[in-house]
């Protein structure tokens, strides 16, 4: 079983400099009479995927035409969903990850893996998974009081979901951002999504040498999203800044 999650400009030197390009590096996985899972993609990568399951005499499994997401919302600590699958229908599930993409990723991997078995799942163990799944780095949820999310999206497709994620899910929260990235990151890209939802930025530069500098970062987190920023030293020095209750908004949270 090959799966497609979705598709985003990433590794341009490897992959090609558009989605069709990095579609067509991702769908050379797919094996002769095998099984193709895909899920929210442009339209130019769907009708890739149909030609490439047509030629490959491969069966093909698409999210919103196969399989889709009934009914999605928010409840504690992720989403309760409807997921009518590949093969059967998966009521009341209680994904435990914050995020509404998560909730396709989910129904991705469902539907692979009624692929993989050729048959329904069982529906408790498909909502025993969603409650045991974590995924370390994307939207964790690593301190209360104050509220820190972790999140390593490092191109602007993923701060994308991150940003919606967060105005949908926090939508009254201001957050103050530690940030770092690679030198050759898009780092504007990843920082717009951001916009209107900073109250100031903590900015740092991680242990390594493609790391990019903590000034650098801090004047472009300024630029792009119109708030304070402030260079450090150390990663941990720019979290116990963040973290710093006393010059936090109110109801601000680190991130």
């Amino acid at each position: 079983v090959a799966v497609l999650t979705s598709i985003g400009i990433e590794h341009v030197e490897y992959l090609g400099h558009t989605v069709e390009e990095i579609a067509a590096e991702k769908l050379a996985i797919l094996d002769e009479d095998s099984f193709l899972v895909s899920g929210n993609v442009p339209p130019s990568v769907v009708e890739m995927a149909a030609a490439a399951a047509r030629e490959r005499g491969s069966r093909w499994f698409h999210l919103g035409t196969d399989f889709r997401i009934a009914a999605a919302q928010p409840a504690v600590g992720g989403w309760l969903v409807d997921i009518e699958g590949a093969e059967d229908a998966y009521p009341d599930v209680h994904l435990t990850l914050h995020g509404r993409h998560q909730i396709d990723n989910f129904a991705v991997a469902a539907a692979a893996v009624e692929a993989l078995l050729g048959r329904p799942l069982d529906a408790d163990a498909v909502r025993e998974a969603a409650t045991a799944v974590t995924v370390p780095g994307r939207m964790e949820i690593a301190g209360r009081d104050p509220l820190i999310l972790l999140d390593g999206a490092h191109n602007p497709h993923g701060a994308a979901s991150l940003g919606k994620a967060i105005a949908e899910e926090f939508p009254t929260l201001q957050w103050r951002l530690v940030v770092g990235a690679m030198k050759d990151k898009d780092l504007e890209g990843i920082l717009e999504p951001l916009r209107g939802r900073i109250a100031g930025v903590e900015a740092a530069a991680a242990g390594a040498d493609r790391a990019a500098d903590a000034g650098e970062v801090a004047a472009i987190a300024t630029r792009v999203l119109d708030a304070p920023a402030t260079p450090h030293d150390s990663v941990a020095a720019a979290v116990e800044a963040a973290t710093a209750s006393g010059d936090m908004p109110e109801r601000s949270s680190g991130a």
